[in-house]
């Protein structure tokens, strides 16, 4: 019995894919990866942005300037600069999302690591600076999904270090493989890999 042209087609265009995802993999492999931009945010100093925009205000406006020039794909991390345990992380973000008014915030990981010092993993495509105003809870629909950090962590005063990774063009439909290792390896406390 013959393969039938269409079976041919499909198993020609499948190997190309596979060829293009190995050699983007290589790269990144071979060339490593540059260093991480890291930004600070003190969520205690953080003011209502819902109808300002942080952008062009100090004194965050120098680090979304260099936000809005990463336009390929990132791979970022949050990591906690302040004395607080996952224990207190977690039950403050809980306590926040049980309120009424709460926007749209990542999943609570089951079996969290209580000393674990990463809040969260994550990665885009593009337009990263937006990914960070989600995340600091500025963001105008409140059902995309961020950390919003603003309505929980200023009250407990987090501080957090982001660490920004930016990756080349051509990685743009692997990163949900990279976050999802990365994660799985840096235990963070909130997000579902």
């Amino acid at each position: 019995m013959s393969q039938s042209k269409p079976f041919n087609m499909l198993k020609e265009l499948i190997q190309q894919a596979c060829v293009k995802a190995i050699n983007s993999l290589l790269t990144v492999s071979q060339n490593g990866i540059s260093e991480p931009k890291i930004y600070h945010f003190d969520c205690s100093a953080l003011e209502d942005f819902n109808h300002i925009d942080i952008r062009k205000v100090e004194p965050y406006q120098k680090d979304f300037e260099e936000l809005s020039a990463i336009n390929g794909p990132v791979l970022y991390y949050f990591e906690i600069a302040s004395n607080h345990t996952g224990t207190e992380i977690r039950d403050a973000f809980e306590h926040y999302k049980k309120t009424m008014s709460s926007k749209a915030t990542p999943a609570i990981k089951r079996g969290v690591d209580p000393a674990s010092n990463i809040l969260y993993v994550g990665k885009v495509k593009r337009s990263f600076w937006g990914r960070v105003i989600q995340h600091l809870g500025f963001y105008k629909v409140d059902r995309t999904q961020g950390l919003q950090l603003f309505y929980w962590g200023k009250s407990i005063g987090l501080k957090v270090n982001l660490f920004v990774y930016p990756f080349p063009e051509e990685m743009v439909e692997y990163m949900e493989i990279i976050e999802r290792e990365v994660a799985s390896k840096l235990k963070p406390i909130l997000g579902k890999h």
